[in-house]
């Protein structure tokens, strides 16, 4: 770059020898240039001069926009440049570059954002961080990024500027982290001398000569106003300048210095405020020449930033709101604290700049010496949600320990770490194992997104909701993410409020900001600066809010995701001033649950404040997170509106806690968004009855904040409390009629009864036996009233469980719990339950041994005998009872006598033994006027795992009729189970045996021989083999392929042993020989089968060939060959039999071929051969039909085919004598 490099008569110009060797020789350099001293424009012009940029670009940062553009187009006017080639400039909205840029003066921001995209700052050669005594968090972070840079890239210079003496706190930083010599060069600034004057409260009287501040019980504001009216009457030169530490108290000095100035200085001075949300053409008066003397009441924002020209006056009360974040509170406050030394120096030094000035401050000079010498830096005051989502995006950092060792100037408590990582846990932006941290997928789009982490996670959550709910969050995000849009009118305040209150939505400011924002940016008329003109707006701030919008929707679309338009569902009522629509209708619910996870920690329900007694009075306060109570600011459409929930875009301590940006929402939207940060908790169950159920109310709260509380079933939460409170329910009647439900109320009777039978037995009784009852008889996962109907339709026997049995305590001798019956011992079981089936006593008898049970078996229990003798005696005929009365000592003397045995037989032998009753009596008439529960009942069961009940019943002869089928069935299931297993381990002779002991004993020799045949070594596909393909295609003929290699194996098996094996040996012997001799075998009997498949076919062709005169005998031969051949009875014959067959349909050819020559002779043979055949149908199974078939086989050759012979004498007469 060919440019003729200048200097101005400024400090750092004459010390340029100096700097351009230290950074020439010193790849880190710091300078520390008082206000004034000239290193701002001079030292790019240096790094240029010294060709820095001929390793890249020089790059220089300015804490903020305006900084930067003005120092880049200072610099590249002095060098003679035009703004935005080789000078240029980047900031959050707005850049002047080109490729031939060599000087790019940037935010440190801008810095910060490249850094993530380029670790390394590898187009850079030369780095300048101005303004580092301000320590920004910003500025912090970047030094700290520095640090690991230097030490990779050696190549790399740095020059950080600083304002204060604190130079050697860098310089350490830096000679610790590269572990080499860092310069610090001071120079002196261009100010004119300041004298300080002390002043602090009630020092002295004041020496104005208006007498109105004699009295030292000033308060603050009236102090400022003395001060200011001393420099008034001291000097009627100059302005002066008063800092305040906000709106507020620059309207309080402003109104107590208008109460003190004198008349004659009405028209001779003005007042003039100065602050951030101030108008452009406000601020800009004061930067105006005028002709009044002026006193201007400025916030911070006149401490560094802004140079008031003519302001040679300066009174500092020595108070500033600082920004603290409470890490317990999680609120950035607010406090008006002293300020540190050097923020008071800078103060004074204002009033230096174009000549000789005198700062007043209201406290002691021993005030001013104990206070720091410097301010705390920004990143120990400030929450690091940020500072931590950035240094896990950028790489720096994937674990607790390599956040708490980055390189921080001064680093923050380990707590504050801890603390923000536990909200970005929160925000769902990180995951945290085993102390290695990584990025979610919200985590790394809230990291790309250039707006604070909980606004940042409102975009990611507005995704869900599709295009238009993600434009409009972007526009409320972008709202909160630039400076108050909202400016004030020194002359027309009350005006500018009404005006701006027009876009107010009644219910949420998040929906106000997007009625400005569709207002602004998309309704059409006038241009966007008339618009802000005519409602008291920021045209500079609207214009970055649209930049950021625009932004941020490029970063989304960069993702691949849709960006809709900022449109509204329709119009509110037109704005009554101006006449234009400046409120509409949102997707409220939508919105709100997009910026719900991000605003749980600044939740509020209205709680009103009772400390006044007139309600006039009374503050609308919120309880908030973790028991703070908060008002909505006065700004906000919701202030005094008293709404039940509201959520803040943040909270602010100014001395009072404000809720800034604050919305309507819903208990129910909370609990939607509340995620991991929801926490519930649970009432004791208690039994609701019109739910059929247990019931627990759960109670969401949110950072301590109950949020909503509902009634919710307990089953799944409490399923023992709640099984536990169904069956008190059930015990006690407390449910409600149900499909299914009628035992409730019969055991409900049952137990009355029972209790008063208990008491008038004089015995003892469970009161709570029907809860014990409910509880074993009842499932575990039966918990409520649906879940009991459910059980009741899936078991059939439910009902019959779900009876009630009274049990109450039992002599074991007079009611023993077993008998013995039939050689066992079988359980005996008592009920006092008169509508039970089961009332009495109950013999249980599984089904196995039902058959062996007989009448005399039934035992009675020696509690009940006395009571059931009597009982018979008392049903007995009248004309036989008065021959035993009394009955009662009759009783006795029976059972004195009576034996063992079938009680009614006993009784009845006994009557006529001893006591010559031989009149005829009916015992069955007699059973039926005894009370049911004194004759034993006798519960048929299936007994396994678990004991099932098939039928009760007292008729023994009734239960054995009916179950004889099932237990005989059953038998042979379990002998079925028990042959399968033993065949499955190869025991064939075992599984013969279990047939043969079952009574099946030829399913016993089945078992063996199909057990052999399986057992062959020899597969289908060898089998076949065995035979050409014309050849199977005839076998095929006769059985399917599956069945014909089945049949012969089996023939072939019968052949090769002459008997099966009934021992181990034999068993053994017959396996040695199938293996040898199964495939010749199968061979020989398949030609037997080849030769009858031949024969079919002959006789099948001349079937088909044969006159319709022979139609007769055709259908006759076809069913015989039908019939013979079945694959059925093929299969059953044995191996001779088969060896037989080609004769018997030989014979049909020839009967073919007689009959057509004489087809009356085979008619009359026909009716022979039909009565032959009824005669053999008679036969069912076993030899004798075989035999029979054989010889009607024989008879048939006999008719037909007498040249063929027969192999025994058949006729009509020797098959009846056979079935005879």
């Amino acid at each position: 770059m060919q440019v003729e490099f200048s200097y101005p008569d400024l400090p750092v110009s004459k010390a340029r020898g100096v700097i351009k060797n230290a950074i020439s020789t010193h790849q880190v350099s710091i300078l520390s240039g008082q206000t004034g001293s000239g290193k701002t424009t001079q030292l790019p012009k240096m790094l240029l001069e010294l060709g820095a940029e001929g390793k890249g670009q020089i790059v220089h940062t300015q804490p903020r926009r305006v900084a930067a553009r003005e120092t880049a187009a200072r610099v590249a006017k002095e060098i003679g440049v035009e703004l935005g080639e080789e000078v240029g400039y980047q900031v959050r909205f707005e850049e002047k570059l080109s490729p031939r840029t060599k000087l790019k003066v940037v935010t440190d921001g801008i810095l910060l954002s490249e850094i993530r995209k380029d670790p390394l700052l590898s187009r850079y050669g030369a780095v300048v961080i101005d303004e580092a005594h301000e320590r920004s968090l910003n500025i912090d972070f970047l030094l700290g990024f520095m640090a690991k840079i230097l030490k990779k890239r050696p190549d790399l210079k740095l020059v950080v500027t600083s304002a204060t003496i604190d130079s050697e706190k860098f310089q350490s930083f830096f000679e610790k982290a590269l572990g080499q010599n860092v310069p610090v060069i001071n120079i002196e600034g261009k100010t004119y001398p300041v004298e300080i004057l002390y002043e602090p409260y009630g020092s002295q009287e004041a020496l104005c000569e208006t007498g109105v501040f004699k009295s030292l019980d000033l308060d603050l504001s009236q102090q400022v106003a003395r001060a200011v009216m001393e420099e008034i009457d001291f000097d009627p030169s100059g302005d002066i300048l008063v800092f305040a530490s906000g709106q507020r108290e620059i309207q309080e000095f402003s109104d107590a210095i208008e109460g003190a100035l004198p008349a004659r200085y009405k028209d001779e001075i003005e007042i003039l405020p100065l602050f951030a949300r101030l108008g452009s053409s406000d601020q800009r008066r004061i930067f105006a020449p005028h002709s009044k003397r002026r006193v201007v009441i400025a916030t911070n924002i006149a401490e560094t930033s802004l140079t008031i020209p003519g302001i040679k006056y300066c009174v500092d009360p020595g108070t500033a709101r600082v920004s603290r974040y409470s890490r317990s509170s999680h609120i950035q406050r607010l406090p008006v604290e002293e300020i540190s030394q050097d923020r008071c120096d800078q103060r004074a030094g204002r009033c230096g700049r174009e000549s000789e000035g005198i700062a007043i401050r209201l406290y002691s000079e021993e005030d001013y010496l104990a206070r720091p010498r410097y301010s705390e830096p920004e990143i120990l005051r400030t929450d690091l949600c940020q500072v931590v989502l950035h240094m896990l995006f950028s790489g720096v950092a994937k674990s607790v320990e390599e956040i708490e060792g980055f390189m921080f100037l001064d680093k923050p408590n380990m707590k504050d770490f801890l603390s923000a990582l536990n909200e970005l846990e929160d925000l769902e932006a990180v995951r945290v194992e085993k102390g290695h941290i990584s990025l979610t997928r919200i985590g790394y789009l809230m990291a790309e997104l250039p707006v604070d982490v909980r606004l940042a996670r409102m975009v990611v959550e507005a995704e869900k909701y599709g295009p238009k709910i993600l434009a409009q969050v972007l526009a409320i995000v972008s709202f909160f993410s630039v400076n108050d849009i909202f400016r004030e009118s020194a002359q027309d305040l009350e005006k500018a409020k009404r005006m701006q209150k027009m876009f107010q939505d009644p219910s949420s400011d998040f929906l106000s900001a997007l009625n400005l924002f569709y207002f602004l940016f998309e309704t059409e008329g006038k241009s966007l600066r008339k618009k802000c003109a005519q409602f008291f707006l920021s045209y500079q701030r609207a214009y970055q809010w649209k930049e950021l919008f625009s932004q941020l929707s490029s970063v989304m679309k960069q993702r691949k995701t849709e960006v809709g338009r900022v449109v509204p569902e329709g119009e509110r009522e037109a704005a009554g001033e101006t006449g234009e629509v400046t409120a509409f209708k949102w997707d409220e619910e939508r919105i709100h649950l997009s910026l719900l996870p991000s605003l749980l920690q600044n939740l509020g329900h209205l709680e009103e404040s009772k400390d006044k007694k007139d309600k006039k009075d009374r503050r609308t306060l919120y309880k908030g997170a973790r028991g703070i109570k908060f008002e909505i600011s006065p700004s906000s459409s919701l202030y005094k509106k008293k709404a039940e929930w509201v959520a803040a875009a943040y909270l602010q301590d100014t001395g009072r806690l404000w809720a800034r940006g604050a919305g309507k929402v819903k208990p129910e939207w909370i609990e939607r968004s509340a995620g991991r940060r929801g926490k519930y908790r649970y009432s004791s169950p208690v039994w609701s009855q019109s739910a059929g159920s247990a019931v627990t109310k759960r109670t969401l709260s949110v950072y301590g904040l109950d949020i909503l509380q509902k009634t919710v079933s307990a089953k799944r939460l409490f399923p023992l409390e709640s099984r536990k409170l169904l069956i008190s329910a059930l015990a006690g009647g407390d449910v409600k009629n149900f499909a299914g439900g009628e035992f409730i109320k019969e055991n409900l009777k049952i137990l009355d009864e029972a209790e008063e039978e208990a008491a008038r037995n004089r015995t003892s009784f469970d009161s709570g036996a029907l809860e014990e009852f409910y509880d074993s008889a009842l499932p575990e996962e039966v918990v409520d009233v649906r879940s009991l109907q459910d059980w009741e339709k899936k078991d059939p026997n439910a009902k019959k469980t779900l009876r009630f049995r009274v049990k109450s305590t039992r002599n074991e001798e007079m009611y023993p719990g077993f008998a013995t019956v039939a050689g066992a011992s079988l359980p005996l079981s008592y009920a006092f339950s008169p509508s039970d089936p089961l009332d009495g006593v109950t013999l249980h008898v599984p089904l196995s041994l039902l058959g062996k049970v007989e009448q005399k078996d039934i035992p009675i229990p020696p509690g009940y005998r006395s009571e059931l003798i009597l009982a018979a005696l008392k049903a007995l005929p009248k004309k036989i009872r008065m021959q035993l009365s009394p009955l009662s000592s009759f009783a006795k003397k029976v059972e004195e006598k009576m034996g063992d045995g079938e009680f009614f037989s006993s009784l009845s032998s006994l009557l006529k033994e001893n006591f010559q009753i031989f009149e005829p009596i009916d015992w069955d008439e007699v059973k039926s006027k005894i009370p049911p529960y004194l004759l034993c009942n006798i519960s048929v069961e299936k007994w396994g795992k678990r004991k099932e009940a098939l039928e009760v019943s007292k008729d023994l002869k009734y239960l054995k009729k009916k179950y004889a089928p099932i237990e005989e069935a059953e038998r042979k299931e379990r002998v079925q189970t028990e042959v399968e297993r033993l065949k499955k381990e190869g025991n064939l002779l075992g599984a013969g045996r279990v047939l043969k002991e079952a009574g099946l004993k030829g399913k016993g020799e089945e078992v063996i021989l199909e057990g052999l045949v399986e057992g062959c070594n020899i597969s289908e596909e060898r089998i076949l083999s065995l035979w050409s393909p014309k050849e199977k295609l005839l076998l095929f003929s006769l059985e399917d392929k599956k069945d014909l290699c089945r049949d012969l194996k089996r023939k072939a098996v019968l052949l090769i042993i002459s008997s099966l094996p009934s021992s181990e040996e034999e068993l053994y012997f017959a396996q040695e020989m199938l293996q040898r001799n199964i495939e010749s075998e199968i061979k020989k009997m398949g030609e037997i089968y080849l030769k009858i498949a031949e024969k079919k076919k002959e006789v099948l062709r001349q079937a088909s060939s044969s006159p319709l005169s022979m139609l007769r005998t055709v259908s006759d031969v076809l069913g015989h060959l039908s019939s013979l051949l079945e694959p059925a009875n093929l299969f059953k014959m044995s191996a001779e039999e088969v060896k037989e067959v080609p004769r018997y349909i030989e014979a049909d050819l020839l009967r073919l071929k007689k009959a057509r020559s004489n087809s009356s002779r085979d008619l009359q043979w026909q009716t022979e051969a039909k009565e032959a055949q009824k005669i053999v149908q008679t036969f069912k199974g076993g030899k004798k039909e075989k035999e029979a078939q054989r010889m009607y086989e024989e008879f048939l050759i006999s008719l037909w085919a007498q040249e063929m012979g027969t192999k025994e004498k058949v006729s009509l007469e020797r098959l009846k004598k056979l079935n005879n």
